[in-house]
């Protein structure tokens, strides 16, 4: 199934997409949102797309036009996670969108991402009618997968506010990856920074989400049919407990806004989680533990005492609490060991150079200079949009030669102002080339930043062997201390 030709198509995709080389293979789901097909892009029958499709159909309804702004919300998070370069697997890719508008004005949006074959909720399925369970590894696995997947979403300042196992699916590869942003939420707006500290303040929220998967704050707001002051991150981390647990016990605690019940339901499945691994020995032991602590963490009744993706994050891997660290961290992580260079320069060579102040000085400067670029644009089409109205209004109103002379003075000193809005704009795009070029620079640094990471790693691996070579416990542990003072 290709494009109607008898379509206008509005292109928006990345990587040189054209719309028209899409075939359609087959419909793979289907909800409230609309429909997801299988995809091939030209002849390449080695690469599957799956594109998600919105038929609106009144271009020019109220309904259709509350629609397209839900669907703007969703395509707007979706650039957010597009356009970071360090975004982690669990992400999954996504190639843009574009409109047709047939014959009959009916609207279609068609989103663009990878195509993931399977989904969580059907491996939970399969499993539980087999009457087996996850294996540790792997559960152990997807645990850390998607903790590193919210973690990130949370340092860009996004609240997925629908998590559950039909919204996480597999890719070729095995990979688990969190999808469909469509009650996501961009709330970094509302967050007050507290020195390298994020502190998500209280907010009121838009109800979303999946009943058996809801806090149980957000139950007692749609109890109380009022809404309460929530923190989305938080309401994201219940969420991600009950789907762990659900994957460590392949049950579904269906309590029905039911708060006894859902408090009863965790407490029983916690029970078989501890049950279901009980023959785990040495360090899957230890981190089955831990894992399982972890849950109970996330299950917290209290949002007050639950913590949010980075606490959780921080506490797990025993990092400092740093944006940029987080993001590095998650980045170098999933990288693969052959890409990691073997380099020589000593650990020294980090001393004294905070990389990371500057790169986040640069990006912020950039960032500025697009903001008064994006103003000067705005403010030179208000101008000319002003120039013409007034013009038409001279030609309209020749009768009234006053009001013609005063409406020519004005169009004059609005002339002017053009000239120095276009002058404004060239001096903008040779700035625009400037930052382009530093920001390549700063790219530049940023790899050679994880490079210098891999250098921090490599060496203390040579350390830790060094420790293995000593016999002497007093050797080992004067090593020890070291190696820890200089690894802080």
């Amino acid at each position: 199934m290709l494009s109607s030709q008898n379509s206008q198509i509005e292109n928006h995709l990345f990587d040189d997409l054209e719309p028209e080389k899409f075939h359609w293979l087959k419909l793979v789901g289907q909800g409230s949102f609309g429909k997801v097909y299988k995809c091939i892009y030209d002849t390449n029958q080695e690469k599957f797309y799956a594109i998600k499709r919105f038929v609106l159909n009144k271009i020019h309804s109220k309904k259709t036009h509350e629609k397209i702004l839900e669907i703007n919300v969703e395509m707007n998070n979706l650039n957010k996670l597009k356009s970071h370069p360090l975004k982690p697997s669990s992400i999954p890719e996504y190639y843009g969108y574009y409109i047709e508008i047939d014959k009959f004005n009916e609207v279609n949006y068609c989103l663009v991402f990878e195509f993931l074959p399977k989904v969580l909720r059907g491996l939970l399925t399969q499993l539980n009618n087999k009457h087996e369970i996850l294996e540790f590894t792997k559960f152990q696995h997807y645990f850390e997968e998607l903790l590193y997947g919210l973690t990130y979403l949370q340092t860009i300042e996004l609240s997925h506010r629908d998590l559950k196992p039909e919204n996480m699916a597999f890719d070729d590869q095995g990979v688990l990856k969190i999808i469909d942003f469509g009650f996501a939420k961009d709330i970094s707006e509302l967050i007050n920074r507290i020195n390298t500290e994020f502190i998500p303040t209280k907010f009121e929220m838009t109800m979303g989400g999946t009943v058996p998967y809801m806090a149980p704050e957000v139950i007692r707001s749609i109890l109380n049919l009022r809404p309460e002051p929530i923190n989305a991150y938080k309401t994201d981390v219940f969420a991600f407990g009950l789907i762990v647990l659900e994957m460590a016990t392949l049950k579904f605690i269906n309590h029905k806004k039911d708060l006894q019940k859902l408090e009863d339901g965790i407490e029983s499945s916690l029970k078989l989680f501890k049950e279901n691994y009980h023959e785990l020995k040495g360090n899957d032991k230890k981190s089955c533990k831990k894992i399982r602590e972890f849950v109970k963490l996330c299950l917290e009744l209290d949002e007050k005492k639950r913590p949010d993706f980075l606490q959780l994050f921080h506490n797990y891997l025993n990092f400092a609490k740093c944006k940029e660290k987080t993001i590095l961290h998650i980045l170098v992580e999933r990288m693969e060991e052959e890409e990691i260079k073997d380099l020589s320069e000593s650990l020294n060579s980090l001393e004294g150079y905070d990389l990371k102040k500057a790169l986040t000085e640069k990006d912020e400067e950039a960032e500025q200079l697009k903001r008064d670029l994006e103003k000067t644009k705005s403010k030179a089409e208000r101008y000319k949009t002003k120039f013409n109205k007034e013009k038409i209004d001279k030609e309209d109103k020749n009768n009234k030669q006053k009001e013609n002379e005063s409406l020519e003075k004005e169009i004059e000193e609005l002339k002017k102002k053009n000239e120095k809005l276009t002058w404004g704009l060239q001096k903008s795009k040779e700035n625009e080339e400037f930052l382009n070029k530093k920001l390549k620079e700063c790219f530049n640094t940023r790899e050679n930043l994880q490079s210098q990471e891999t250098i921090l790693k490599n060496q203390l691996r040579d350390y830790e062997k060094m420790i293995e070579s000593i016999n002497s416990k007093e050797k080992a542990k004067e090593l020890l201390s070291a190696i820890e003072v200089r690894k802080f």
